[in-house]
């Protein structure tokens, strides 16, 4: 499975947002634009879009795609976020797009060096961000807060100090070494597009040492750090009924200490559903609802 990820075609974000564009049926200021971070790869940060005349007040999403670490991004990840955009119709906020090095390419912590260095540089124009992330995104945002707020990760550059002020999470991987038969990824086997054994080596190609595989500091489901003293003060997380998983994610927002209000499982869904099916998703008008709880 190594090979899959190395043989798939790496798309930029540009050729991403020049894909969808013909989907899109408005305008978006500044589309497609660069955002240079010094220390991360021209090309890896661009805004999805930018208001005009954008204050540090204004709303900004900092959105990290999913994959695994292994795949890279894809047309469907930005139109879900073109989507919670025109469906929100706030024209003050703004989304920012990271488009992180593939484990494949660069294991970690590259990553989370290229989520921080962005997230710094964000913070230096607004004191309103929301993180993002579906499945390894959504992982890579817990990582980053948990840099941020409890105890850096070494090698990586000290986060600014100033806390998302929300936080979007579909479907996080939160277990990065799952085993095999064991409560979801037993009742869900079949349902649901991943298993167990390709989380693994998913795993196994992002951190290059085994005795890091299990450690609580790279699985939240079983990390025991007072979320709820480093998380934003509400968060949106989502789980599909169908996915393997489910169980983890639950764990990790029981952990959490989240509200109901603030988890959301939708019916007979697989992972990261959302991202598939944006307009046709129970998920995307609840990320909506949402950005609206904030006062978006």
């Amino acid at each position: 499975m190594r090979l899959v990820g190395t043989i798939l075609p790496k798309l930029s974000i540009s050729t991403n947002l020049e894909l969808i564009e013909p989907l899109i049926e408005e305008d978006l200021p500044n589309y497609n634009t660069e955002f240079h971070v010094d220390g991360v790869e021209d090309g890896r940060v661009a805004w999805l879009v930018e208001a005009e005349n954008r204050t540090s007040d204004d709303p900004v999403i900092f959105y990290a795609h999913g994959g695994g670490y292994v795949f890279g991004l894809f047309p469907n990840f930005p139109y879900l976020f073109a989507t919670i955009y025109k469906w929100l119709g706030n024209d003050r906020l703004s989304i920012l797009l990271l488009d992180y090095t593939l484990a494949t390419d660069g294991t970690y912590p590259q990553q989370i060096i290229e989520f921080t260095l962005s997230y710094n540089k964000l913070a230096e124009s607004s004191v309103n961000i929301i993180i993002a992330g579906d499945s390894a995104g959504g992982h890579l945002s817990l990582a980053f807060v948990r840099h941020q707020s409890y105890k850096p990760f070494e090698e990586v550059p000290e986060a600014v100090n100033q806390k998302p002020t929300g936080a979007i999470l579909l479907s996080p991987w939160v277990n990065l070494y799952p085993q095999d038969g064991v409560g979801s990824y037993k009742t869900n086997s079949g349902k649901d597009i991943l298993g167990a054994p390709i989380l693994r080596h998913f795993t196994e190609v992002f951190l290059p040492d085994k005795s890091l595989y299990e450690l609580p500091k790279f699985n939240p489901y079983n990390d025991t750090i007072g979320w709820d003293s480093i998380l934003p003060e509400t968060i949106f997380v989502s789980k599909g009924e169908n996915e393997v998983l489910r169980d983890d994610i639950t764990k990790w927002t029981e952990l959490a200490e989240l509200n109901d209000s603030e988890v959301y499982e939708s019916p007979d869904a697989i992972h990261d559903s959302a991202i598939f099916t944006p307009k046709l998703s129970d998920i995307t008008p609840e990320i909506v609802k949402y950005l609206k709880s904030l006062g978006y």
